[in-house]
């Protein structure tokens, strides 16, 4: 079993009016280690190409889940960027967060700002359960990764 689950034995009792032992049964539960489930390890994506090839793969079908995995590339390319300046970041900063550090260190301009907040909402909808229509979510998997290329 994996450390970040642990084991634990607890004693159920079986409650009937009409009785008045309790009989009890044992029952396996398992719980987790918060600890081991946040554990943040920087993401790679070793091709690009193919990882947006694979969500447009998927983006017919499951639309909302392309956007999702857009949304991470787009916030693993924020970081990216911050790095290739020498500007500093916590891996706690939310997207919005970046996009603000990208602007007010002068790394992108307003314009770029306003079109990457917009970005970043569209992905957020997909992320928080919203319809995604299959050929927008296909667009936006040409259009967003060639436009944050571009920064």
């Amino acid at each position: 079993m994996s450390e970040d689950l642990e084991m634990k034995v607890v004693d159920v009792v079986k409650e009937d009016r009409l009785d008045i032992q309790k009989p009890k049964d044992k029952v396996e539960m398992y719980v987790y280690n918060p600890a081991g489930l946040i554990k943040k390890i920087p993401l790679t994506i070793p091709n690009e190409d193919d990882y947006i090839n694979y969500l447009k793969s998927i983006a017919g079908v499951y639309p909302f889940l392309a956007i999702v995995g857009l949304r991470i590339l787009t916030e693993k390319l924020m970081k990216d960027l911050l790095i290739k300046h020498m500007k500093e970041y916590s891996e706690d900063d939310m997207l919005y967060q970046l996009i603000e550090k990208l602007f007010n260190n002068n790394v992108i301009s307003e314009n770029q700002k306003f079109d990457l907040h917009n970005f970043r909402k569209f992905e957020n909808n997909a992320s928080h359960g919203y319809f995604i229509q299959p050929d927008f979510a296909i667009w936006a998997l040409d259009a967003i990764p060639f436009i944050l290329r571009q920064l």
